[in-house]
């Protein structure tokens, strides 16, 4: 007998995805597992300084959806490494819709927008670069012209 799907509120494809993804904080850890970040302080140190509940709280519902797998790096106490699933992995081009969609829009409102620090990038575990902040600020598309990824 086939499991049946629980939806929690409509069948809908977008209204299931936002169930999981759509609060403020989700993405942004899709976000940086893509460019990287692997561990608990590495996704606190992001930016936008998610608090540590919420940290906790979204690891679990990725880890229970299947869009990221853990996978301890240390025993005493126990830590763990996060990374993308293969499902989670085809998060990419939602993510690389939404990195050009806001880099239009941030354009045309003129944001007070900080730098970072140092550059980064936002790459699929593949090597495909999705965002590099010292070249291509709004853009998904680095200048090779001025950076070497």
């Amino acid at each position: 007998m086939d499991k049946q799907i629980k939806f929690e509120r409509s069948p809908c494809p977008v209204a299931c995805m936002l169930d999981i993804l759509g609060d403020k904080w989700t993405l942004l850890i899709v976000r940086d597992l893509f460019s990287g970040k692997k561990r608990y302080g590495e996704f606190q140190n992001s930016p936008e300084k998610i608090p540590s509940n919420i940290l906790a709280n979204r690891l679990s519902r990725l880890l229970d959806n299947k869009i990221v797998s853990k996978k301890p790096y240390q025993n005493n106490p126990i830590r763990y490494e996060y990374f993308l699933t293969k499902k989670g992995c085809e998060l990419e081009p939602v993510l690389k819709a939404m990195v050009t969609w806001g880099g239009e829009i941030l354009k045309e409102a003129k944001p007070k927008y900080k730098k970072p620090n140092k550059p980064f990038k936002l790459t699929h575990n593949a090597g495909f670069v999705l965002w590099h902040s010292r070249c291509a600020p709004f853009c998904h598309k680095p200048n090779p012209a001025l950076c070497t990824i």
